[in-house]
C-alpha cells in the first residue's frame, strides 16, 4: 500500500501532533520544578573574630515554580583541615521562605558565627 502524503494528510497529521507538544509544554510548566539559588552573601568575609550574632543579607533567586524555599548560610573556619571539610563549618542557621515563580530578593538571616569563622556562605533549596 503506498504512503498517502498528500496535504490533507499532512495537515491532520501536524494538527495532532502539534496539540500533543503544547499539552506536554503546558503540563511541564504546571507541575515544573524547584529551582533557587543563592546568588551572593553579604558580608561574605569576617575581617575580625566574632562575637555575638551578624545579620547576614542573602539575594535568592527563584528560577523555577512558586515554593517555600530554604536559605541556608554557614559560617566558616578558611584555616580547617582540608581533608575534613565538616570541620570546616563551624555554625548554621536556616529560614524559610515563599518565593514566586522567577522571583528574586534578599533575606536576612541572623547567625552566630564564633570566633574560629573566616567568612560566610549560603545556599537556597526547596523547604521539604
Amino acid at each position: 500500500m503506498p504512503i498517502d502524503l498528500t496535504r490533507r494528510r499532512l495537515l491532520q497529521s501536524l494538527g495532532t501532533g502539534a496539540l500533543v507538544g503544547v499539552a506536554g509544554c503546558t503540563g511541564e510548566a504546571i507541575e515544573g520544578e524547584v529551582r533557587a539559588e543563592a546568588v551572593y552573601i553579604e558580608p561574605d568575609k569576617l575581617d575580625s573574630p566574632v562575637e555575638g550574632t551578624v545579620t547576614a543579607t542573602v539575594l535568592v533567586a527563584n528560577h523555577g515554580i512558586p515554593a517555600d524555599l530554604k536559605i541556608t548560610v554557614e559560617a566558616v573556619n578558611l584555616d580547617a583541615d582540608p581533608d575534613n571539610p565538616e570541620a570546616a563549618i563551624t555554625q548554621t542557621a536556616s529560614i524559610v521562605r515563599s518565593f514566586d515563580r522567577q522571583e528574586q530578593r534578599e533575606v536576612t538571616v541572623d547567625i552566630e558565627p564564633g570566633p574560629l569563622a573566616d567568612g560566610l556562605l549560603a545556599d537556597a533549596g526547596a523547604a521539604n
